[in-house]
Parts: C-alpha cells; structure tokens; sequence
C-alpha cells in the first residue's frame, strides 16, 4: 500500500473517523522511503501529501399519549398497534424485514427461565449513573436463517461471545430500543407506551435488515423480565428501570450483506435522571449548522447505534462549550429536527 502511495492516505481516512468518534490515534507518519512515491496505476512520479484536521414553550402531553402508561398485568391486545410498513419518506426501502414480522417467531409460551442464584446488592436510587448498574438477569434469543428464532431465555446476565467478523460490530448492523419500568405510589410496576418502543424497534430491524419478530409475544418476554427483576424497580419517584432491547447482526463474515444469524437481548439498569440538573430542570442546547444527524432518504426514524455514535464528536464540542445537549439543525433554513437523546 506505501509503494502505491496509499498508506498514508488510508492511515489520515482511519484517523479522521477515530477522532470523529472521539477514540484514541496515533498521528499519521511518513513512509520509511522518499514521499516522492511511484504510482503504477498512473506511471509518474508525484508527490501525495494527506493530512487530518480537526475542526476546532414545553411540549403539550396529549391524552392519547397518556393512555399507553397501563401496569404490568393490565396491557392488553386492545392497546396495540399494527404493523403496516414504514410509513415514513425518510426511510426508502424499509418495508421488508429479513424476515416476515410474525412470522416464525419466537413464542412467550416457550420461554425458559434460569434465573441467577447469585444475587447483587441493589443500589441506592439517590446516586444512581445512567446505564452503570445493571440487574442480575437478561432475555436472550438467538436467531439464524435456516432455523429460525430459538426459544427465549431468561438467564444470568453474562458476556456475549461472538466472532470478530461480525456485521454489527463492522457496519452496525444492529439496532436498539429503550423504555422504562415505574413503579408507583400504590406500588405497582408500569411500563410507559410499550407498544410504541415494539413499533420502532419492528421498522428498525426491517431498516437494518435485521428479522422480524412477533412484537406481542417480545412485550410478554420483556414483561416477564421485569417481573423476575420486579425487586430492582427503585421506590423512587426520580428513579426508574430502564430496559434496553437490543438487536444485532452476528454472521462472522465481512461482507456487506444482509445477516444470516442475530441475537436479540434484553438487559436492564436501575437509573435515576439523565442529566445531572435533576429530572425537572432545563438542560442548554448549542446548535451548529455545520453538523447534521439525520436528513431526507436517511435513518434518523430508526433506533440504529450508527445514528448515535457519529453524534458523539458534536456532543463533546458542546459540552466544552458548557452545553449539556446538541439542537441538531437540517438544510439551509437551519429547521429544528431533534435534540440528542429527546425529542422536541
């Protein structure tokens, strides 16, 4: 590669993405030899010089909305929303799923639980760090083209163990949702418009080319989850448990293609607020035009990691600037799409 003039050049391409998502880099070297490198695909001598630079009213709730928050052992059928498709223009080509969405899947009826022995400590809801602590047990079930979805499980929270090569880890082919268990005065448990977190996670796995699932019998898998971890729900009203579905290619082969085998899991962490200014303060919002996270024929209405690790440069640079959130901007009008981890 250095003697067709490239090592440099793909060393300063590598280096721009690792500081784009604000990772560790060595700094771009010269070749051992003369910079004056011979090129055979052109046959002259020329000089490639590349180089990396840095560059330096609330929202009305809606009594509809409101009418998804229902306990544990009360969601019913009634409250579900079908599937038909993405609706949505941004999202070109996001009708069809790796497979169908109910077809094949997996079944609630079936689910084998193996709960930890091994019990942690539950933390205190007063100092609690969003996403640092989590429960003692997951949901886990794998997935292949041949065979299908195999059963679900609910077993000890543990590492996964996948190959290198796989596409999530290589082109993120991968996907996430995020909800969260309550648990009210009257002490029951309450999972807020769950139906609407299954809807987005179905249209991201069609997205992603991920398969698709039976997104009821999920909701009964992840409320029996939360039933076995019943005790990890806070009795707090600033406090809560969060649930993170996550879905992701793990085919070992570097191509670029639809994945033929995926997990899909769920894991869970007691948080408290978000941000440190508590759950009922304003947060500051720095905006800048030369940064985009979604736009026309893009993923921004999919839960997708890639959407959120490129994100991460702009939220650094607005946290130096003593912003706590990134308002992203769209098109030449600057129009108001989203703000980082909310919407508006």
């Amino acid at each position: 590669a250095e003697y067709m003039g490239e090592g440099k050049l793909l060393h300063s391409r590598l280096q721009r993405v690792l500081i784009n998502c604000c990772l560790p880099f060595a700094p771009v070297r010269s070749p051992p030899s003369s910079r004056l490198l011979r090129n055979p695909r052109r046959g002259v001598r020329e000089r490639r010089r590349r180089t990396a630079s840095v560059s330096g009213s609330r929202a009305e709730i809606h009594q509809e909305e409101i009418s998804f928050f229902r306990p544990l052992g009360e969601i019913g059928v009634d409250f579900a929303v079908k599937m038909k498709g993405c609706q949505n223009d941004n999202a070109d080509g996001c009708t069809e799923a790796a497979s169908k969405p109910t077809t094949n899947s997996f079944k609630a009826d079936d689910l084998v639980i193996n709960p930890s022995t091994t019990l942690k400590e539950k933390p205190d809801p007063n100092g609690l760090v969003f996403g640092t602590v989590f429960t003692d047990n997951m949901l886990f079930i794998e997935w292949s083209f041949t065979s299908g979805w195999d059963v679900p499980q609910i077993k000890p929270l543990e590492n996964l163990s996948v190959h290198p090569a796989i596409s999530a880890l290589h082109y993120a082919v991968e996907l996430f949702e995020g909800m969260k268990a309550y648990r009210g005065v009257d002490g029951k448990i309450r999972l807020f418009r769950p139906r609407l977190n299954m809807d987005r996670m179905l249209r991201s796995a069609a997205r992603a080319t991920l398969p698709g699932f039976d997104k009821e019998e999920l909701l009964q898998c992840i409320q029996k989850l939360v039933e076995v971890e019943k005790e990890w729900v806070p009795y707090s009203t600033s406090a809560s448990l969060y649930i993170r579905p996550t879905l992701i290619g793990t085919e070992p082969s570097l191509g670029v293609k639809k994945p033929s085998r995926a997990i899909l899991y769920v894991i869970l962490s007691p948080v408290g607020p978000y941000f440190s200014s508590g759950a009922f303060n304003p947060i500051s919002l720095w905006a800048d035009p030369k940064y985009v996270r979604a736009w026309k024929g893009g993923t921004g209405d999919c839960k997708l990691g890639g959407n959120y690790g490129s994100s991460i440069y702009a939220q650094r640079e607005a946290m130096e600037l003593g912003c706590q959130q990134v308002l992203w901007l769209y098109g030449d009008d600057h129009q108001i799409t989203e703000v980082g981890t909310m919407n508006l």
